[in-house]
């Protein structure tokens, strides 16, 4: 089974253009896919950050109240007196 030099560098020749393009096919390919990721994230981001948003209004209720109730004791105590 040993081949003869040419017989070698006529399937490397034939070989080395099929693996350049599978590789070119590969890099393009990973590259889509990456850029269909990073899309995905962004908006992914945006849907997080748009859900935060009840957040921070529930937490500005939530002091209001507590800051309304704190005020309204402190008036009691001094009216009361």
């Amino acid at each position: 089974m040993n081949k003869t030099e040419a017989e070698r560098i006529v399937t490397l020749e034939t070989i080395i253009p099929t693996i350049c393009d599978d590789i070119h096919d590969i890099r393009h390919n990973h590259l889509e896919h990456i850029e269909r990721d990073l899309r995905q994230m962004t908006t992914n981001m945006v849907e997080l950050k748009t859900d935060m948003s009840w957040l921070k209004r529930f937490f500005w209720v939530i002091a209001g109240a507590s800051v309304s109730s704190l005020v309204a004791t402190l008036l009691s105590f001094v009216i009361g007196r």
